[in-house]
């Protein structure tokens, strides 16, 4: 059996982020026989300067990094929240994510009821599990 390839938890939860910066020409893929971690910003230039390996996109050897929409941890995470935290303002939460602008309503609804820290938790833990999740399908042992 081939040795997984590792990376600590950071190295991913890093990589994740940079990846999730919010513009589609950031990326990060790891490779599956070191588990190094390669960041390409907008621009196409890479975290250390050196260019990413033109393999890049054969899946057998790396593996690209999901963004927040991958994993799922956009509106199905804000329901799940809802109906835990704040089952009474479950259906206003509801109503919320029909029109454009939710997510800032939606914070301002979690910060009049006092739940901001916890949903800053719960966003953190489903993150985290998600992310390992995702690096066991990939075969990707991951440290701490």
């Amino acid at each position: 059996m081939t040795p997984k390839p590792k990376l600590t938890f950071a190295e991913l939860e890093d990589a994740y982020r940079w990846a999730d910066a919010g513009d589609p020409g950031f990326a990060a893929w790891i490779c599956r026989t070191t588990g190094k971690v390669y960041l390409q910003d907008e621009s196409g230039a890479t975290d250390m300067g050196e260019p990413l390996p033109e393999a890049i996109d054969d899946e057998a050897r790396y593996v690209q990094v999901p963004d927040a929409r991958d994993p799922d941890l956009g509106t199905a995470l804000v329901f799940d929240f809802a109906a835990r935290h704040m089952p009474g303002d479950y259906d206003d939460v509801r109503q919320i994510f029909r029109k454009r602008g939710a997510y800032g309503r939606f914070r301002s609804l979690v910060e009049r009821n006092g739940q901001l820290q916890a949903w800053y938790d719960f966003q953190e833990e489903a993150t985290a599990k998600a992310l390992r999740d995702w690096a066991a399908e990939n075969g990707l042992e991951v440290t701490d």
